[in-house]
């Protein structure tokens, strides 16, 4: 299934980019966004490009449908990896599910628009179970509209922290 969702941010896109590249910012924002645990596996840069591989583990914060239960576990281990490239501000998200029998994947783009910017996600969400994989991959699609809105309270609000930071370092 294709889903696509807009993230509305107030920071400028080279701003949001800086932050989506930064290992620190990253694994901040799972923090905040409820992860039980975070771990950095991989950071590196080739020429534009910056990679970021974080496994985060996530726990009983989702109402699953009674014939999803099954499926879904309260507590699941995920790995998301991102690669970035900041000169087209561009990038590809990959997010291994563990034991869910998904595929979740995507591409990102962000733009500039008046009062900041916006992040826009092209996700690409395919199950391979007969019968209820379609019910799976419309609560997952369900699920990322309605998290993208408070990913983006919380990246507006750690891109404040870090204006807030600057701002205020000695010899600035």
């Amino acid at each position: 299934m294709k889903h696509d969702v807009l993230m509305v941010l107030a920071h400028p896109p080279a701003a949001v980019v800086a932050g989506l590249v930064d290992a620190e910012f990253q694994l901040e924002k799972w923090r905040r966004l409820g992860a039980l645990r975070v771990e950095l596996l991989e950071q590196r840069s080739q020429g534009s490009a910056t990679f970021l591989t974080i496994r985060r583990r996530i726990g009983p914060k989702l109402q699953i449908p009674a014939a999803l239960k099954r499926l879904i576990p309260t507590e699941a281990e995920f790995i998301h990896r991102e690669e970035w490239d900041v000169a087209s501000r561009t990038g590809r998200i990959q997010v291994d599910l563990g034991a869910l029998p998904l595929r979740v994947q995507g591409e990102s783009r962000v733009v500039g628009v008046s009062g900041g910017s916006q992040q826009h996600f092209a996700w690409d969400i395919r199950s391979s179970i007969p019968l209820l994989g379609g019910a799976l991959e419309r609560f997952i699609a369900d699920n990322l509209t309605r998290d993208v809105v408070h990913e983006g309270h919380v990246m507006d609000a750690l891109l404040s922290d870090a204006n807030r930071a600057q701002a205020c370092a000695p010899g600035v």
